[in-house]
């Protein structure tokens, strides 16, 4: 049994750096198709591996007359709740870090990217949602309601038991997400440069004007953005910027500041 809860944790981690993967850039329908591919095919091993308890028809029967009325709609509130506590810890998480930001009266423009914070948010949000429902769920209609669940065709499979590894990825990657998504930002200033702090580097790094070598500029799916090569070999894209101005503003006045021509 050891063995299949390995085989699900990498089978779970596979869809979650994957998904993780897919979000910081742009990706063709078939990566994308990939993943549901794997999707699908975790369903069926949780199928095999995590056999639900058995029961007999006669009490299969007796709990689907109980419950039947209220599987769409847990489910459906399942989703909602999921939907809603979200959006609450993308609130949160956002509002501190608006306040967080390292703004100085020689800002010009600065960028708070939050699509991190968003994928943290998710996987802390599908991390504890499913313990909230499992205990609303339980006191309303008794634990056995999740043993009817288990052996209706929409699961098939012991689903609390796959939940749980699901909560453990889901906080070891959702946490990290918040914490990188927090220190994910670019401060442009008027006389200094640029104060450069993305997701990828664990602390801010500074840039004057003269340590910019080139500006270039491209187009990935009908949207232009910037790349700026620095003089100790970093490139920086604008790919996943979020400015609180134009982004071609931004770009002509770190032009003008660096005495570099946009190419």
């Amino acid at each position: 049994m050891k063995t299949n809860w390995l085989v699900s944790l990498l089978v779970l981690e596979t869809i979650a750096f994957a998904a993780l993967f897919l979000s910081s850039g742009n990706f063709s329908s078939v990566a994308y198709a990939l993943v549901i591919g794997i999707v699908f095919f975790a369903i069926e091993f949780f199928r095999k591996t995590f056999k639900p308890p058995k029961i007999s028809r006669e009490e299969f029967e007796e709990l689907n007359a109980k419950y039947k009325k209220n599987v769409d709609w847990i489910d459906i509130g399942s989703i909602v709740a999921l939907v809603v506590e979200t959006g609450i810890v993308f609130f949160l998480v956002t509002t501190i870090k608006q306040y967080l930001l390292p703004i100085t009266q020689g800002t010009v423009f600065f960028s708070n990217p939050v699509g991190l914070i968003f994928l943290g948010s998710f996987l802390f949000s599908l991390a504890t949602i499913g313990w909230i429902m499992d205990w609303i769920v339980s006191k309303r209609f008794g634990k056995k309601y999740w043993i009817y669940y288990y052996h209706l065709p929409r699961a098939g499979f012991d689903s609390k038991k796959v939940y749980s590894i699901i909560s453990i990825i889901g906080l070891l990657t959702g946490f990290p997400a918040l914490v990188f998504g927090l220190q994910d930002y670019t401060i442009v200033t008027n006389d200094n440069g640029i104060n450069l702090n993305d997701w990828t580097r664990l602390t801010e790094k500074h840039y004057g004007w003269s340590d910019i070598e080139s500006i270039r500029s491209s187009t990935q799916n009908e949207k232009k953005h910037y790349t700026i090569s620095f003089s100790d070999g970093t490139n920086w894209s604008t790919s996943n910027e979020r400015w609180n101005a134009d982004e071609k503003k931004v770009m002509e006045f770190i032009s003008i500041q660096s005495h570099r021509e946009i190419e």
